[in-house]
């Protein structure tokens, strides 16, 4: 695993020992299990870094500590003077770039702030001067105003220019025109913007465009489709390949399902039962019906899942299928409430339940077992966590996500995995028939 206490002596030559190089990197190691694996949600990175960061400053000497402090002060004061050449390197190229609008120092300064923010969030062109104009507005002189739009016009137009020239190297065995670059680089722009406010929902960069009829020739669009299908085969070619060797991720998936049926599953059956025991019949009622409805959407996602599988690649890719359906039945035996949309998991819509301090303690500490379990087979993969991108970090648990997710289960462990294995015959068998 990664070994930080080399590149902590060549950055701040602090003489470790071999005792110290050890003990630092196991802090660094448990830093970056809770970074990418975190104990709970939302994480504040801040605090989890100074905890850390206090942790591997107990394992120097107070020499040692001093020259860490020294050379790290040292290190920001160079960082500053860096982002203070760069914005001063930002602000010459603005006054260059908008030199006709003579913009006073205030109003670059602005400029040069606005368009750091565009860093932020993706935006296009249009949307940035509109931004910029917004900014500035109350501050332009109606001759500012006037220069200013003449900037935004040649902007726009060297954006336009860069397009043609782009989509016509993309396009280049279609031999494009200019305007039939123009148009298709259009087309695709306001597509892009569409794919963006959609979330990438449904995206597939493979299908034939059927708008470019109306810009290309038959031929050019004969050559154009050819291409495509050609693409297509190649993807699922590789996909196809890649089916072959998905063996390891249903290995995966089924190592999961074994250590939830082992250790997570008799708590959370055990705790359900305590619950009902006590529940009144209007809230056990209540509970039937939503444990009906959540069978019904699991079969629903499943059934969509497959159908789109059979669109898409028809019965080939089966193994990616068989994955898909192995992963959504395993929400028999750890339930995924959220799959129900109209109920509020920051609610209790049940008066008669509520988990007590031992059973919380008893969750904390499946809790616990779930994360090291996840740690354990990630290390199995990694040679480092610096290959991990971590996402997902400033999401917020809803607070009653766990207890709905428990009164979804069957009375006993047994009945719940039953349930699953019925699910995965009846659509795996099913997918084969049909095949």
């Amino acid at each position: 695993m990664d070994e930080i206490a080399k590149s902590l002596e060549r950055q701040y030559e602090l003489g470790l020992s071999e005792i110290q190089s050890k003990k630092i990197d196991l802090v660094f190691q448990e830093f970056m299990r809770e970074y990418h694996i975190p104990k709970s949600l939302p994480v504040k990175d801040q605090l989890l870094k100074f905890k850390y960061l206090r942790k591997a400053l107990l394992v120097l000497t107070q020499e040692q500590v001093n020259k860490y402090r020294s050379k790290r002060l040292e290190a920001k004061s160079q960082v500053k003077i860096r982002e203070k050449k760069e914005e001063e390197r930002k602000l010459k190229h603005l006054r260059t770039e908008y030199k006709g609008v003579n913009l006073t120092n205030t109003q670059i300064q602005i400029l040069l702030k606005r368009k750091n923010s565009f860093r932020k969030r993706i935006m296009d062109l249009n949307e940035q001067q509109e931004s910029i104009l917004k900014a500035l507005n109350e501050s332009l002189s109606n001759d500012q105003l006037k220069e200013l739009r003449k900037i935004f016009e040649y902007q726009l137009h060297r954006r336009s220019r860069n397009l043609i020239e782009s989509t016509k190297r993309q396009y280049a065995y279609l031999n494009l025109t200019d305007d039939q670059a123009s148009k298709i680089s259009v087309l695709e722009e306001l597509e892009k913007k569409d794919r963006r406010k959609n979330g990438y929902k449904n995206y597939n960069p493979l299908q034939i465009n059927q708008e470019f009829k109306e810009i290309l020739t038959q031929d050019q669009f004969a050559l154009y489709s050819k291409e495509q299908e050609q693409k297509k085969e190649n993807h699922l070619e590789h996909l196809i390949e890649e089916d072959v060797n998905s063996q390891d991720k249903i290995s995966e998936i089924e190592d999961w399902i074994k250590f939830q049926i082992e250790n997570i599953l008799p708590i959370k059956c055990a705790i359900r039962n305590q619950l009902l025991d006590s529940a009144s019949e209007t809230d056990i009622n209540n509970i039937e019906r939503l444990k009906e409805r959540y069978d019904k959407e699991l079969d629903y996602k499943i059934s969509v899942k497959k159908q789109k599988h059979k669109d898409k690649y028809g019965s080939q890719i089966p193994n990616q299928l068989k994955l898909s359906i192995i992963r959504l039945s395993s929400f028999d035996i750890s339930p995924s409430p959220d799959s129900l949309k109209d109920i509020d998991l920051n609610k209790n819509e049940f008066s008669s339940i509520q988990l007590d301090p031992k059973q919380e303690t008893k969750l904390e500490s499946i809790r616990n077992l779930q994360r090291d379990y996840n740690i354990k087979k990630i290390e199995e993969k990694i040679k480092s966590y610096g290959s991990l991108i971590s996402a997902g970090r400033d999401k917020i648990i809803p607070k009653f996500y766990e207890l709905y997710g428990i009164l979804l289960l069957e009375d006993n462990p047994e009945k719940n995995i039953e349930k699953m294995k019925m699910r995965q015959i009846k659509h795996i068998d099913e997918n084969a028939s049909s095949n």
